[in-house]
């Protein structure tokens, strides 16, 4: 037995250990995995965002059909009010001042 061989409980030279090269297909491969984990996660953020938006509008548009017949009386009122001023000054729009609400 030659002392170059390997034998149980020795380590091997460090000439003798080939380095292991990584094929260049594996680091495309780890690349599209990377941008597919990157691309579902932005798709859950963006629809999480989008979930948020849509009950921001639901409450919204709630409190908006909560309010408006209360409103009811003050608006007949208003376009009374601007029909009359119509009329009396022969105008045929009118246009509301910013304050009026």
């Amino acid at each position: 037995m030659s002392s170059s061989a390997w034998t149980p409980g020795s380590r091997p030279a460090a000439s003798s250990v080939p380095a292991i090269k990584h094929p260049r297909w594996q680091h495309i491969y780890f690349g599209l995995a990377a941008f597919n984990l990157l691309t579902v996660c932005a798709s859950l953020y963006l629809s999480h965002r989008l979930m948020v938006i849509y009950a921001e509008s639901v409450r919204v548009n709630h409190e908006w059909s909560r309010r408006l017949p209360a409103a009811e009386p003050e608006n007949n009122l208003v376009v009374s009010a601007i029909a009359f001023v119509a009329r009396f000054t022969n105008r045929r729009s009118f246009i509301i001042p910013p304050n009026l609400f």
